[in-house]
């Protein structure tokens, strides 16, 4: 995605947490390989024993590939 792509997508906003042993974890939505990937975001309490997941890096192959996530639908 191209700087100029980026500045027309809409922002982010990071909340805070809701707690200090807290973390976000994505969740893959199922589609199509041609398909842009979509996420949700959900908090989770690490000490919460029945969490399972998987992590993954955010920055894969050089600055030069780069792929557009969407976050219910932004």
């Amino acid at each position: 995605m191209s700087l100029i792509a980026r500045a027309e997508v809409s922002d982010y906003v990071d909340t805070p947490l809701s707690q200090p042993r807290a973390l976000r974890v994505a969740i893959l939505l199922p589609g199509k390989a041609e398909a842009v990937l979509q996420v949700l975001i959900r908090e989770h309490d690490l000490d919460d024993k029945s969490l399972e997941y998987e992590a993954m890096s955010y920055c894969w192959g050089g600055v030069d590939r780069n792929y557009q996530v969407l976050c219910r639908g932004k």
